[in-house]
């Protein structure tokens, strides 16, 4: 096969569009098919790999409309066309395909729609679930009504859809109106095993091992760690408000965006800032080494698709407690059988879940250790295969 695959990121950019569209395009190829890359980015054009750059110093409008020409262009050798998201890169491929007619197939990961309401100032559903934001009839601003517009035509425009959990594709079934039989579920997959943490024997975090081998809770602080992106609905700030409330733990918050300043100002004391730590963007090694190194991972996001976040935790041997959103429960199990759930922004329980695992460390390293023989599901390998046979399924 000849593919082309659109993503709007791609490495140096770091991000999981970046790190899933170069992985796929060195497993495809390995499988001895022919992959191009067209993205958004500056410098990082490479003929011998495919890899085409849009730059993103132009306007919105100019981008869209060379990203759209490029895809025109390189589309016109591919047997096959793999876009990345409904909206940045999936407008323009969509458009230039009503002239190329290939098979489309379109990742969708999330809802743009929603994610942008939520950073509207004063928006009447801000910090709405993403299961509350349908069906679409209330009176949304005209920018919300256009992109949900435009990520519903693109995914109406594909031949196939593929998102990484059931969670999106109840979603996309449900609030977009698209039918069941074209959305297909694919795992998303990493391999971190290898180089971070041992395949042939499962690894309890060192504070945990300590508590269990005393018979005494784990020593203070509790080192607790959160990742994601800055925004609204990551809960961060119910994360340090709950650390208020003379939890001994530590928190360590990894990560940028536009809530960056905001959560600065909650952070007001020193008590405060002697348990949190704001620790910015770090590289993906080193991320994975501070869950190594950490004895919890807690997220408190009102919306996941499905984390990759939390799959690396898992991986880790981390214990993980998460709120119940999106494909949290689906990878922690309805019954916490691979970790702890709670309810969104709920601080009482977030508190009780985190004294909880420091009184039973025993009970947490069990989960922790189900876990992570569950994210074998998550292989490249399998997750490739799979891929691979959607793809050429659309050819035939």
């Amino acid at each position: 096969m000849k593919i082309l695959i659109c993503t709007g990121i791609y490495p140096p950019d770091i991000g999981g569009p970046a790190t899933y569209s170069n992985l796929i395009r060195e497993e495809l190829a390995k499988r001895g098919h022919e992959v191009s890359i067209l993205t958004y980015g500056d410098k990082i054009t490479n003929d011998e790999l495919r890899i085409t750059n849009i730059g993103r110093k132009r306007s919105l409008p100019v981008r869209y409309f060379l990203y759209f020409l490029k895809v025109l262009r390189l589309g016109k050798n591919a047997d096959i066309i793999y876009a990345q998201d409904p909206v940045s890169v999936g407008l323009p491929t969509a458009l230039a395909n009503i002239f190329l007619k290939k098979p489309l197939v379109l990742k969708i990961v999330g809802d743009y729609a929603w994610e942008q309401a939520q950073q509207l100032k004063a928006y009447s559903l801000k910090l709405t679930a993403l299961d509350g934001f349908y069906p679409f009839n209330k009176k949304h601003s005209f920018k919300i009504k256009l992109l949900q517009k435009i990520q519903t035509w693109v995914a109406n425009q594909a031949d196939k859809i593929i998102t990484p959990s059931f969670y999106l594709k109840n979603i996309l079934i449900c609030g977009w109106g698209i039918a069941d039989e074209k959305i297909k579920v694919i795992y998303n997959s990493f391999d971190i095993f290898s180089s971070v943490v041992p395949t042939s024997s499962y690894v309890i975090p060192a504070p945990l091992l300590n508590g269990i081998n005393s018979g005494e809770i784990q020593p203070i602080p509790f080192k607790i760690l959160s990742v994601g992106r800055l925004v609204p609905w990551k809960g961060f700030n119910t994360l340090i408000e709950t650390m208020k409330n003379a939890l001994d733990a530590e928190l360590d918050i990894v990560g940028d965006g536009p809530e960056l300043n905001n959560l600065k100002l909650r952070m007001t004391n020193d008590e405060l800032k002697n348990k949190i730590k704001l620790l910015g963007k770090l590289s993906h090694n080193e991320v994975v080494q501070k869950m190594c190194s950490s004895d919890l991972f807690i997220l408190n996001s009102n919306y996941e698709g499905l984390s990759h976040v939390i799959l690396e935790a898992m991986a880790c041997g981390l214990p993980v407690a998460v709120s119940r959103a999106g494909g949290n429960t689906e990878l922690v199990g309805e019954n916490e059988e691979r970790g702890y759930l709670f309810d969104y922004n709920n601080k009482e329980q977030i508190k009780e879940k985190i004294n909880y695992i420091i009184s039973h460390p025993e009970e947490a390293a069990e989960r922790a250790k189900k876990a992570r023989d569950f994210v074998a599901n998550f292989s490249k390998d399998k997750m490739i295969a799979k891929l691979e046979r959607e793809l050429d399924e659309d050819l035939k």
